[in-house]
């Protein structure tokens, strides 16, 4: 499994470099009926699914959104205002 990792903030991209991992895995469980619809839970769930991966490549962690079903939509780059509506209109709070 290979992972390539970035930062964007003020419209550029920075490359962190790539990782090759065979044994990189993730497993996560949830109950469906709370993953169907956009709410905190789906966030939440997201968040600990990335960030099981993201650790398992040696990455801290995810930081677009939390395991408290939060969003940070600064960090989001030129997705911004998309994730800040879309948060607004499924009444997913913000940070």
């Amino acid at each position: 499994m290979m992972m390539e990792l970035g930062t964007q903030g003020l419209g550029a991209m920075t490359r962190l470099g790539q990782f090759t991992r065979s044994e990189a895995t993730a497993e996560r469980a949830a109950p469906l009926d709370e993953l169907a619809d956009d709410t905190r839970q789906l966030v939440a769930t997201a968040a600990c699914l990335v960030g099981d991966i993201m650790r398992s490549f040696g990455h801290p962690d995810v930081l677009h959104v939390t395991t408290d079903g939060q969003v940070a939509p600064g960090r989001w780059g030129e997705y911004a205002d998309l994730i800040r509506s879309w948060a607004e209109t499924a009444g997913i709070e913000t940070i």
